[in-house]
This record gives structure tokens, sequence and C-alpha cells, in this order.
């Protein structure tokens, strides 16, 4: 069975319980293969469990939880290091992820993978889409995982970390 089946098979799953979603999932998926980020054999995909976006506002740090319905992480192994993320969640944070992106070009996500009760990782990224999906909206970003010895950014880690 190939990669392409096996995500095939998992998004007819929850197509009878979600078919736009999924819809909109599959688009996104090809489109990447399209743009060709399907550079290898394989994809590693995670599941998202839980998603804080850090951000700065009047020199001090903010930190957002945005309660989810559901995400995607996957690394796109390709000579970048980058991976994309994808939240899912009500479309009341419409207005903070629009003007987010306005203000800030870069975020620090932090997230947690799998199980919420693994250490979170950290995540410097750009928001690159968001689709209204009924009542509910995805945002999609793209970024490379903080070294946590990084001089800029692994400081703010242990700030967040406190």
């Amino acid at each position: 069975m190939s990669y392409y089946t096996i995500i095939l098979f998992d998004l007819s799953y929850f197509h009878e319980y979600d078919p736009i979603r999924c819809t909109h999932f599959l688009e996104f998926l090809l489109d990447f293969r399209k743009q060709s980020f399907f550079g290898c054999d394989m994809m590693k995909t995670f599941k998202l469990k839980s998603l804080i976006i850090c951000f700065e506002n009047d020199e001090r740090l903010v930190q957002q939880y945005i309660p989810i319905i559901d995400g995607l992480i996957i690394d796109r192994e390709d000579d970048l290091q980058q991976w994309i993320i994808e939240a899912y969640m009500n479309q009341s944070y419409k207005d903070f992820f629009t003007l987010l992106n306005q203000e800030q070009s870069k975020l620090i996500l932090q997230v947690k993978i799998t199980k919420e009760t693994n250490d979170p990782a950290f995540f410097l990224c750009k928001m690159i889409d968001m689709n209204d999906i009924e009542n509910n909206m995805n945002v999609l970003f793209k970024g490379s995982i903080i070294d946590r010895n990084d001089e800029v950014y692994g400081n703010w880690i242990k700030k967040i970390e406190g």
C-alpha cells in the first residue's frame, strides 16, 4: 500500500462526518504535489493536540492559547527542514488571526504533538493560509523547529517556559 493510499484511507474515515473539511485537506495535499513538495518517499504526519501562539506586543511576550478542534503537523522533510502546521478551530478566531497576520511576519508556535502529556515543541512560523469551513476555519503555518540553543529564539523559549 502506498503512502497516498494510506492518506486517502484515513481521510475517508472522517469524510463521512466532515466532507467539506476533507475536501479542503485533499485540495491542500494535491496543491503540495503540484508544487513538487513531495520530494521524498514519505512525509511524517503527526496529530496536533494543543496550540499556543506567542508573539511580541509593545516589547512584551504574549501567549494566546487557541482551543483547537483538530490539527496536523507535517514534516516536509525538505532541504530547509520546514514543517506545515494545520489548526482547525472555531471561526470566532478569524479576526485574531487576520490581525495577527497583518502585524506579525513571524510567530512562535508552542505545540503539543500526539499526546497532551508530551513536552511542547516550538516552531518559528509564518501564517500561509486561512480558510472558512462552515462555522469553523483552519489556519495553515509553515516554519521550522526552533533549536533551544538558538541565541535569539532560544531565549524566547526560556521566557515562555519561565
